[in-house]
């Protein structure tokens, strides 16, 4: 228990001597005071209060309660009123010192009960939230009907138009839906029909237009050969007679695509990996007459779908929409591109354009026989 004790000697440096003499480097040096003519130390050391008044009455010294007996007993004349008062503050330190090491330290928490009690709270707010979830009032249902009507209302002019300019080209083969001239590079996901929509392309093409003009070009920057795009383009190759290049270098494609002619017809299948390369060199592609294409499969997810228009906002304007046969019902589809301000080009199917089945694309139903 820490105690305080009074010293006084004719200056502070042999009251600091006298208390480092009886209690050592321990003690802690409170205040220092000038009492009359003399200085007071005020210390507070670790001691018992048996031993101190022993230590006392051998030195000298006195406790704090000691000396106000004996500062009772002096002449009022030799008391000051800085000696009363600096008295005073040293028991009122006392005391403090005393009641703040009394106290016990706060019981640390127990970190299993902690962590119970925190799983205990998180288990009951998943209940709450599941039985939210679960609950489905009639007030829910009706925002999103509402929702959902608002939502396409607001696009079905939009819907409506592209929905009418699918069902026109799905008139034509593919070959005839625009011109193809130039170089036209067809990028997309896997499996989204790049390689079939060039090779529908160019199996349009009449004898009176020639082939010979036309160019087979494969682009992919990975080491990793895609053993079927490269299969079916070498087959379409042999099969018609026309060139085909395959490139991994971005620079080598572009001195491949400055030699064409203006009436040369090339056309190129890009790895959507390899877009943003693509992208980087864009100035140098516009330069060289190009169009650049989005392959989208009909049955793609919607997630797809949201990925391009996050990272290739660009390439929505100018959609060929592949694998529209294997739908039943393109509606929802359609919706979805009306709303991101789509625009489709081009329609490839994998059955002929010429023997199409019954597509519907939107509330009016568009049948082809």
């Amino acid at each position: 228990m820490m105690e305080l004790k009074r010293f006084i000697a004719e200056n502070s440096r042999e009251a600091l001597q006298q208390v480092k003499q009886q209690h050592g480097d321990d003690a802690l040096i409170i205040s220092t005071t000038k009492v009359g003519k003399k200085t007071e130390v005020i210390c507070a050391i670790e001691e018992s209060v048996n031993n101190e008044k022993t230590e006392a009455k051998e030195t000298g010294t006195a406790t704090l309660s000691d000396d106000k007996s004996k500062t009772s007993t002096a002449p009022k004349t030799e008391v000051h009123r800085d000696e009363l008062s600096s008295i005073e503050f040293s028991e009122q330190l006392g005391r403090i010192v005393r009641k703040s090491e009394s106290k016990k330290p706060p019981k640390t928490p127990d970190v299993n009960e902690l962590m119970k009690t925190i799983q205990e709270d998180l288990s009951d707010l998943r209940h709450k939230l599941e039985d939210q979830a679960n609950t489905v009032t009639p007030i829910t249902k009706a925002r999103s009907a509402l929702n959902t009507f608002g939502k396409r209302e607001k696009f079905r002019e939009k819907q409506d138009q592209l929905a009418g300019s699918i069902s026109n080209l799905l008139e034509k083969p593919i070959s005839g839906q625009r011109n193809w001239n130039g170089t036209s590079i067809f990028y997309g996901m896997p499996g989204s029909g790049k390689t079939r929509t060039i090779e529908s392309i160019i199996s349009g093409f009449s004898d009176q237009d020639g082939l010979s003009d036309c160019t087979l070009i494969e682009f992919n920057s990975s080491k990793r050969t895609n053993i079927q795009t490269f299969a079916n383009l070498s087959k379409l190759s042999q099969h018609f007679n026309i060139a085909y290049f395959r490139e991994n270098n971005v620079t080598n494609l572009l001195n491949r695509l400055s030699k064409l002619d203006e009436s040369d017809r090339a056309f190129v299948e890009i790895s959507y990996e390899d877009l943003e390369l693509i992208r980087q060199n864009s100035p140098k592609l516009k330069e060289l007459r190009t169009n650049h294409f989005l392959c989208l499969a009909a049955d793609a997810s919607l997630y797809s779908l949201r990925k391009i228009v996050d990272t290739s906002p660009e390439l929505l304007r100018s959609i060929v929409m592949t694998r529209l046969d294997l739908i039943p019902d393109a509606e929802d589809l359609v919706a979805e591109l009306a709303e991101i301000a789509a625009s489709v080009v081009a329609v490839y199917n994998h059955t002929s354009n010429d023997d199409l089945a019954s597509v519907d694309l939107s509330s009016q139903k568009t049948t082809k026989v």
